[in-house]
């Protein structure tokens, strides 16, 4: 595939597509998960299920092969049904909950103590 720039026409670029991901699993023991877990349950007081999900995303691409630590969370709840949808919205309570599980994670996982 091409992309002309459309203010410089001199500039191309060629993106090279791959339309299937392969699967990719983070063990429950990586320390990412263990941080993310924690984090949760600091900011809901809940406990947060580890499960798997048939979805494609990018955690394939950062984890398995760029071997930076990832996990996939986000603020949709398992009963959302707006989640990729022409319809796709989040509560503000469930942004601001994830604001502050993002930061608690990035912080511990980061070794920033206190």
């Amino acid at each position: 595939h091409r992309i002309w720039h459309e203010y410089d026409r001199t500039v191309n670029i060629s993106v090279d597509m791959v339309l299937v991901r392969d699967s990719c699993e983070v063990p429950r023991n990586e320390e990412v998960v263990k941080a993310l877990l924690k984090a949760v349950e600091a900011i809901t007081g809940k406990k947060l299920d580890v499960s798997g999900s048939r979805a494609v995303g990018d955690l394939s691409i950062i984890y398995k092969e760029g071997g930076i630590p990832a996990v996939c969370y986000g603020p949709t709840t398992r009963t959302d049904k707006t989640a990729h949808s022409d319809m796709e919205s989040v509560s503000i309570e469930n942004l601001e909950t994830i604001s502050k599980v993002y930061s608690t994670l990035a912080l511990s996982f980061c070794g920033v103590k206190g």
